[in-house]
């Protein structure tokens, strides 16, 4: 075996300055070329790299051993293949985030099978907490700090070793009452965050005051936990208490109600203590009504002393305990006092004293007169009264209250009349009598009559007699009421009586009552002979009469009058034919008949016949039952009127019966059923045979197929007949947008070119259409970093292109992730091509379609110290400590470096290949190192770690060390260079103002390095731009 391997390595070296950052020393790439000519030579190593970063830290073990990593990097060399499980294991107050490169996910433990040299990162954060406060107690208040601004509840995360600093103020009508959990006691809460941790705020209630006063005319008690007033009506209570107060009246009063504190009505009062507060509850003495009931069927008034009863109209007063009323009562015209009862008895003026409700009635009684009634006149009648008392004749005098109105009302008897009143009334309407002395009426009555009219019927002759009466002439007389009056008949020759109707009946005598207007008719009637009619014959018609009553069949008889002339007449039908009379009548011609006495007449008919035709068209042949016709031969027969037919088609060899017309006969079932009723024509078409040919769409694509000859046009028309063994070609046009055409299936097609289908059976064929497939090609641009997924799309942070097929019509939904990480962390600015804005990206793919993502690297923040320190705070590493320790105080991301310089170290070389930087609100400061006192700032960096603006601080300079051009002045706060940098308060060296946008924010002058300034921090993380 002779094999030349080329390997190339790469060698990183830590190292540790004094500043405690590490650094990524050169590291060039040395080429080795090493030939390997033995077969028996060793197999060469292959180095796992492993990359520790985050804002945390943790260490990174293999197995088999070789690697324990907790710096920036390590390296280990390890045979081909070989299965290295690498462990990340987190420092206290960091977590394990995850892997990257050749290892992916969030699970400690990961596997490496080494085929080729690899690369690992494992990422550490530092750990982050939920601190959570939560309010107790019954006041109200709230807590803050450290970003908490607290009602109930609320929950913070903060990274572990966080500093809290909480401060607790109670609300209206609160106190604090002390801390809970992680906090105790009444000061400031301060606590070192290393877990989850949870804090209670207490806050009490304070004590507020009710009064109670009373107000009104009566008297009474109010009582509460903590009063009886009565005597005491004040006490203090907790705010928020819920005090329940009720009122007692005394004896005498009644209690009508709260007013002040929100409490209304008469019931107990419950309010709750909020603030100091007031409640009335008003007492009032008592009031007793005093009711006056007048009685008896007199009228008067009853006053009373002191007024407020006048009875008549007001008849109740309410009057306060213990009153004396003095009641008078005045009798009215037509009437007399007749006594006081309930509270006061006899005639005398009536005295009550109000201890209670009372009630008094005072009777009044009307006087009365006699009111006497009579008749008169050959009649007879009764009188009544209203109100009652008089039913004349019987009870003819009644007395009544004076005042009294009287209607008296008349009622003749049957066959007397009412003519009209004497007396008090006159004239015949209704009587009414006001009674105001004795009063006499009388009413006359006068008997009825009534006419009795004769009147005669029928169609014979005679007459009618009686007193008054001779009717033929004289027909009507006028009888009084109860007259009793006989008719006699006499019926003329050739006539007879037939009866009595009206107010008689029956043939016999006829006597009438006149009791009222009476109507009697005497019907006398002509002689009747019978005529009967009959039809015979294999035909049928109809036999009728002049005049009517015969029409035969159905009234086959009919009687007439002595000597009427009847004419029969048997017409031709549609059916039939008339062939002659018999009985009374001879021949063909009319039929006359004298009704001397009963007659009887027969008329015969005899059935048409009707010939049915067959016509053929087609090969086939058409048969009949009853026999007759075998079409073919024999096409005609001659039938009966109304014979049914039953016609049947048999087709030929190849072809198939198409179908009935005529005669009543449609359709295509293979009988026919046909009524003979007149010369009829019945078709029979019998057509060459057709198959039905299917086409059917499938594929989730669109398109049409058409046919030659004509007939299929789907999408809308998929199915058609044709002849027996017509060539069918059968085109597909997908449609040009959306789809293509897959193929044919089916009836002997295949493949995509037109295809053609002999009609010899019916045929099913299927085309499909297929979506046509576009290009989704996602491209990411910007300078930063971020991941575009969905549909098939996973472009990571290494990704700046990716490209899927998908169909026509999807639906594209993709979703975009800045990446977070410190060396990475950036913002994603927005998409471009089919989307568009920094929202979600949805839409419909219709052809090749690209997608821009733009991610944007976030600029690194500065800020300036909100500490001061004087010069000498330990060299470089002693700013660089400041500013990372103030950034993780504040839970601000990434690594900080001081823009400071020192002996052999001008501060702008200590952010090489880092750009752009913006305070900690995000305003932008510089978008190159260059810029920092060499230009014009965006915005001063007079921000502190926290946000705060150092303007009102009163000390805005800050050490620097450096020139406006960036380099070294030369001297810092080392007395000289000696000894190390920034250890001593005895030197001077320039300051820059944080204030400032010019080049006096690195130099404004030199300071005195006893003075207390500020530190510039600068983020280190990332080379971006800004604004």
């Amino acid at each position: 075996m002779n094999t030349r391997l080329l390997l190339s390595v790469v060698v990183l070296v830590s190292a540790c300055g004094d500043d405690g950052v590490h650094h990524l020393a050169d590291a060039p790439e040395l080429p080795i070329d090493a030939a390997v000519d033995s077969p028996d030579a060793a197999d060469p190593k292959v180095p796992l790299n492993i990359m520790v970063s985050g804002s945390g830290g943790g260490t990174v073990t293999s197995s088999p051993a070789g690697i324990t990593c907790t710096t920036a990097s390590c390296s280990a060399d390890f045979d081909p293949e070989t299965v290295v499980t690498l462990t990340a294991v987190p420092d206290t107050g960091s977590v394990f985030v995850g892997w990257m490169g050749a290892c992916t996910g969030t699970v400690p433990t990961c596997e490496v099978t080494l085929a080729q040299a690899a690369s690992v990162t494992a990422t550490f954060d530092i750990a982050r907490y939920a601190v959570t406060v939560t309010k107790s107690g019954t006041g109200v208040g709230v807590v803050a700090g450290n970003g908490l601004n607290c009602g109930a509840t609320c929950t913070v995360m903060v990274d572990h070793g966080t500093m809290l600093s909480l401060t607790a103020t109670p609300g209206t009508l609160s106190v604090f009452a002390g801390w809970g959990g992680a906090c105790s006691g009444m000061a400031t809460c301060a606590t070192t965050v290393t877990g989850p941790t949870a804090i209670t705020a207490n806050f009490a209630l304070d004590d507020v005051t009710l009064f109670v006063t009373k107000g009104g005319n009566g008297a009474g008690t109010v009582t509460a936990t903590g009063i009886n007033c009565g005597a005491d009506c004040n006490e203090t209570y907790t705010a928020g208490q819920m005090v329940t107060l009720t009122a007692a009246a005394s004896t005498g009063s009644t209690f009508t109600g709260w007013t002040g504190g929100g409490c209304t009505g008469t019931a107990t009062c419950t309010l709750t203590m909020t603030a100091a507060t007031t409640v009335t509850a008003t007492f009032t003495l008592q009031q007793f009504a005093l009711t006056v009931t007048k009685a008896g069927n007199g009228g008067g008034t009853v006053v009373s002393n002191p007024t407020g009863i006048a009875c008549g109209a007001d008849c109740s007063e309410n009057l306060d305990y213990n009153t004396m009323v003095v009641l008078t009562a005045t009798a009215s015209t037509g009437s007399t006092f007749t006594g006081w009862t309930g509270a006061c008895t006899g005639t005398a003026m009536c005295m009550v004293t109000m201890t209670a409700a009372r009630s008094v009635t005072a009777t009044f009684t009307l006087q009365t007169f006699a009111l006497t009634v009579t008749t008169a006149g050959n009649g007879s009648g009764t009188v009544t009264s209203a109100p009652a008392g008089v039913a004349c004749p019987g009870d003819c005098s009644q007395s009544y209250n004076y005042g009294t109105m009287v209607t008296l009302t008349q009622a003749a008897a049957t066959g007397s009349t009412f003519t009209g009143w004497g007396g008090s009334c006159t004239g015949t309407g209704a009587c009414t009598v006001t009674i105001d002395a004795a009063k006499t009426v009388t009413a006359t009555f006068t008997l009825n009559t009534f006419a009795l009219t004769v009147a005669k019927a029928g169609n014979g002759m005679g007459t009618v007699t009686a007193t008054g009466i001779s009717c033929g002439a004289d027909c009507t007389e006028t009888y009084n009421f109860g007259t009793m009056v006989t008719l006699t008949q006499a019926a003329t020759t050739g006539s007879t009586f037939a009866g009595w109707s009206g107010a008689c009946t029956g043939t016999g005598a006829c006597t009438v009552t006149i009791d009222a207007a009476k109507t009697v008719t005497a019907t006398f009637n002509i002689q009747t002979f019978t005529l009967t009619a009959s039809t015979i014959g294999n035909g049928s018609g109809t036999i009728t009469s002049a005049p009517a009553g015969i029409s035969c069949p159905g009234d086959c008889t009919q009687v007439y009058n002595y000597n009427t002339m009847v004419t029969l007449t048997a017409p031709d039908t549609t059916s039939s034919t008339f062939t002659g009379w018999g009985g009374a009548c001879t021949g063909t011609g009319a039929c006359m008949v004298t009704m001397t006495a009963a007659r009887s007449v027969t008329a015969t008919f005899t059935l048409r016949q009707f010939t049915l035709t067959v016509n053929r068209t087609g090969n086939g042949t058409v048969t009949s039952s009853p026999a007759g016709i075998s079409c073919g031969a024999d096409c005609d027969e001659l039938y009966n009127y109304n014979t049914p037919v039953t016609l049947t088609a048999s087709a030929g060899t190849g072809s198939t019966f198409g179908g009935w017309s005529g005669g009543g006969c449609s359709g295509t079932a293979l009988t026919c059923l046909t009524t003979v009723t007149a010369a009829t024509t019945v078709n029979a078409t019998f057509n060459v045979s057709s198959f039905l040919l299917t086409v059917t769409p499938a594929g989730l694509g669109t398109g049409t197929v058409t046919s030659s000859p004509a007939g299929i046009n789907c999408g809308a028309d998929c199915m058609e007949s044709y002849l027996f063994n017509t060539p069918v070609t059968l085109t597909a046009t997908a449609d040009p947008v959306s789809s293509d055409f897959g193929g044919w299936n089916g009836g002997g097609c295949t493949g995509t070119a037109p295809c053609t289908v002999t009609m010899s059976q019916a045929q099913n064929v299927t085309a499909t259409f297929n979506l046509k497939q576009f290009a989704l090609r996602v491209r990411k641009g910007g300078d930063g970093f971020g991941t575009v997924s969905g549909n098939g799309i996973n472009c990571g942070p290494t990704c700046t292109v990716e490209q899927v097929m998908l169909p026509y019509g999807t639906t594209v939904t993709l979703s975009q992730a800045a990446a977070t990480s410190s060396s990475q962390l950036s913002t994603f600015t927005g998409w471009s091509g089919a989307c568009a804005g920094a929202g979600g990206c949805s839409f419909m793919l219709m052809g090749n379609t690209t997608v821009g993502a733009d991610f944007k690297l976030r600029p690194n923040l500065m800020f300036t110290t909100s500490m001061t320190t004087t010069g000498a705070f330990i060299g470089i590493n002693g700013a660089d400590s400041l500013c990372k320790n103030l950034a993780s105080a504040r839970g601000l991301p990434g690594a900080y470096l001081a823009y400071i310089s020192g002996t052999n170290t001008a501060a702008p070389s200590r952010f090489a290949g880092v750009s752009g930087w913006v305070r900690v609100d995000n305003a932008p400061v510089m978008s190159s190192i260059g810029q920092f006192g060499g230009g014009s700032l965006f915005n001063p960096p007079i921000l502190d770690e926290a946000g705060a603006n150092l303007a009102n601080s009163g000390q805005l300079g800050v050490w620097t060390a450096t020139r406006a051009d960036g380099t070294y002045v030369g001297q810092n706060c080392n007395n000289s260079n000696s000894p190390a940098d920034w250890s001593t308060t005895s030197a001077r060296t320039t300051a820059g103002a944080c204030s400032a946008t010019d080049s006096t924010v690195v130099d404004e002058g030199f300071a005195s390095c006893v003075t207390p300034l500020r530190i510039y921090c600068l983020g280190v993380d990332r080379a971006a731009t800004v604004p």
